[in-house]
This record gives structure tokens, sequence and C-alpha cells, in this order.
């Protein structure tokens, strides 16, 4: 699949998901064996549709404009435009879509400037659950936050 394709992987999305419409995705990453491989990884999930899968930070912007996804996960180090640039801006244009930052590096300040740009969380390529957690937190990321309810105490 190249940058913009779309297609559906994983289940119906609404076999595990109180019949909810399934969670968007587009995934970048300037390796095309990354993008290829996260997708499929994630296709194995249920509740998963891959809207889009992008190179580098401006195909990124391309794609959520078009696509409107409710996630992206997004390789830091890339060429024409690095993943947290594109993070700043999908993260102030499109507010309900959520940024999932992916990248190799374990270098806190890329974390902290990347969460600074606006990604709602961070994962590590390589790890062997890399995949699933990409997937539960997708889920969780299209999700509001909601303060626990106050203690009757």
């Amino acid at each position: 699949m190249s940058a913009g394709d779309r297609r559906r992987v994983g289940g119906t999305g609404r076999e595990d998901d109180g019949g909810r419409d399934p969670v968007r995705i587009v995934v970048v990453d300037d390796a095309a064996e990354v993008r290829q491989s996260l997708a499929g990884a994630l296709g194995q999930l249920s509740g998963i549709e891959i809207v889009g899968l992008a190179g580098d930070g401006l195909e990124a912007i391309e794609l959520v404009e078009r696509e409107r996804p409710n996630v992206v996960i997004m390789d830091l180090r890339m060429p024409r435009m690095d993943g947290i640039q594109a993070t700043r801006l999908i993260a102030g244009r499109h507010s309900d879509t959520a940024v999932l930052v992916l990248s190799a590096y374990g270098d806190e300040s890329l974390v902290i400037e990347a969460l600074m740009a606006g990604a709602r969380g961070y994962l590590l390529k390589g790890t062997r659950a890399t995949s699933t957690r990409s997937g539960r937190s997708a889920r969780r990321a299209r999700r509001p936050w909601r303060p626990a309810p106050p203690s009757s105490a």
C-alpha cells in the first residue's frame, strides 16, 4: 500500500467494541517495511481500519486533511518534514485526531518535544509488543479523558 492508499484491515470494528465504528488510523514512517509491518500487525486486531500510509510528515498532513483519522501513528525522524513538526501541525489543526509518536530512539528530550508538540503518547519501535500496544493506545487515544468520579468519603 503506497502513501494515500486506503484499506480495511482487522475485524469489522463492531465485534469487541459495542457496535462502535472502527478506529481509523494513519501510519507514518519513512521506512516502507516498517509502515507495512505495523499496518499488518494492527490488522490482526479487531476494530481497526488503516486509512492510509505516509512516508513523511508532509504526506501525513495531506492524509489527515483528506481522511480525518482518529489516530496517527507517527515516526519522529523522516525526510522533508519530521514527525515533531507534523505532530505540531496536525494537533493544531485537528484536535480530534490523536497522534501517537513511534520512534527507535529512547531520547527523553525527543519524548518531551513530541508531547509538547501535541502527541498523546509515545511508543518505541522494535519492542516485541509495539504493534499490540499501538492498537490499544490507538483505542485509548480515541476516547476523551475523563476524571474519576469523586469518592463518597
